[in-house]
């Protein structure tokens, strides 16, 4: 028997003094995460440059693992239709952004139990 409640899940990550930074989440040992929207959002304000570059990853930071990538890491979201099991990742990675800076990455959607 299965159950599914609403996702709505965040982590956060302080950019790196070379402006960098990544967080990651994971469903838990008995869900599985269907995602459908990824927010990612910086606390620098809107017209502050230089703007992140953020990547979204499948498992590991490789290439061939991107979802999704904006050059408007400071504040941009998109649409998914991804189904994460136990044991996958889903990491947030940005680089170029101001020192210190916080990076959030929000994910929402169905988080099925079983």
């Amino acid at each position: 028997m299965t159950t599914t409640y609403r996702l709505n899940d965040f982590r956060q990550v302080t950019l790196d003094a070379s402006g960098n930074g990544q967080c990651q989440l994971q469903p838990s040992g008995t869900e599985r995460w269907h995602v459908n929207r990824i927010t990612v959002v910086t606390n620098q304000a809107p017209t502050t440059t230089p703007i992140p570059v953020c990547a979204v990853y499948t498992d590991s930071v490789d290439p061939g693992n991107v979802y999704d990538i904006t050059y408007t890491g400071s504040q941009d979201a998109t649409d998914a239709d991804l189904w994460l099991e136990k044991g996958q990742l889903l990491i947030a990675r940005w680089t170029g952004g101001i020192a210190g800076t916080v990076g959030t990455m929000s994910v929402f959607g169905d988080r099925v139990v079983y």
